[in-house]
């Protein structure tokens, strides 16, 4: 969960930098208190620190620059997006997030800060609060949160979850739904609703939601070593709607085509997040694969068709995409490697018909 998606500006970086050395002394703080009650089991003295970036890249420039560092518990995050049509108009987030404030065998409480504007009077600054309680039929989540500024009304928001209720033998049932209050500055005259429902078992994942007036619905094959299906299917309320395929064959990806992953995806693009996944692309799930996709909006209908192969050397995809009387060829190509410790990955992507090129690259360092 960790928060709803908000008004994408600028972070203030002074901020956050302050943030990050009081959760750290906090973190050491609870680390040392722990070894003083528990002097049979010393616990690890140096917290485990990963630092991650993701960094998207077209012919315009870079849209996307993302970074991450993990402190233990701690987690920080900074977004630096860029709308690069019809100018140069960056819009920031960044977070600071402490998992396990409080932790017991069945309970995880923690809470988080989000910052967003432009450093001007528009700035907006997100508290949140989230908690996950295990029982023996289902595991229950909410989160709270709200928003402080000076320009407008503060925005509040929650998020209830009833996560693989297992009221019938062999079936998991999840429900969730949050609401986001009225924003007046993004012209939002109204409460934004938000809800799904989710079944799944070893082989199955189904799913329907509601997204402030969009209606979505997510499906998948999962849990077999040779085969794998992820299909999505979006109707929005202004009439548009899209549906995306991924089929893979042989040796596929597991961790995407697995229930826990279809049930992450749903809550992340019902639920709005602040900080939205990248998904690699379609020819990276299997030894053979095969992405289509078709939407449609007020400019007509797109279809998609890219098969795909993994080799030695990377994954590979092929295919093409038309556009009424406008087609073209669509390529890419992935791989990923490891040097110095450090793992890296990159993903290039060619689309013949709108002549657009880029590329998406993430490096991954642990201490």
């Amino acid at each position: 969960m960790k928060g709803f998606r908000g008004v994408n500006k600028m972070v203030g970086a002074k901020t956050l930098t302050k943030l990050v050395a009081g959760l750290a002394l906090l973190y050491s703080l609870n680390t040392a208190t722990a070894q003083e009650n528990n002097t049979s089991t010393p616990l690890e003295t140096t917290p485990i620190v990963k630092m991650h970036s993701e960094t998207s890249v077209n012919s315009k420039g870079v849209p996307l620059q993302r970074s991450q560092l993990n402190i233990g518990d701690i987690t920080v995050k900074y977004d630096a997006k860029t709308n690069l049509q019809p100018k140069d108009n960056t819009v920031n987030v960044g977070s600071v997030f402490l998992d396990n404030i409080l932790n017991s065998d069945n309970t995880d409480v923690g809470a988080g800060y989000l910052i967003v504007g432009n450093h001007d009077i528009n700035d907006e600054h997100f508290f949140d609060l989230y908690a996950w309680h295990n029982t023996s039929i289902a595991r229950l989540g909410l989160e709270l949160g709200m928003s402080a500024r000076s320009t407008a009304d503060p925005r509040k928001y929650f998020v209830a979850t009833i996560e693989d209720l297992k009221a019938i033998p062999g079936i998991k049932t999840t429900f969730e739904g949050g609401l986001l209050t009225k924003d007046v500055l993004q012209s939002q005259d109204k409460d934004q609703i938000y809800y799904w429902s989710a079944v799944r078992n070893d082989d199955t994942f189904l799913s329907a939601s509601y997204t402030a007036g969009d209606k979505q619905v997510f499906a998948g094959v999962t849990g077999q070593k040779d085969l794998g299906y992820f299909g999505w299917y979006k109707h929005n309320t202004d009439g548009t709607w899209f549906v995306k395929n991924r089929i893979g064959v042989d040796d596929v990806d597991q961790k995407f085509f697995s229930s826990d992953n279809d049930l992450s995806i749903t809550r992340t693009f019902v639920i709005p997040a602040f900080f939205e996944p990248h998904l690699k692309p379609s020819h990276t799930r299997g030894d053979y694969t095969l992405g289509v996709d078709v939407k449609s909006d007020s400019k007509g209908m797109t279809a998609t068709v890219m098969p795909g192969v993994k080799t030695d050397i990377g994954s590979f995809g092929f295919g093409a995409e038309m556009k009424g009387k406008s087609t073209g060829i669509v390529a890419g190509y992935y791989t990923s490697t490891s040097m110095l410790g450090v793992n890296a990955s990159i993903e290039i992507n060619y689309n013949g018909r709108t002549k657009e090129p880029t590329a998406y690259i993430t490096l991954e360092k642990s201490l």
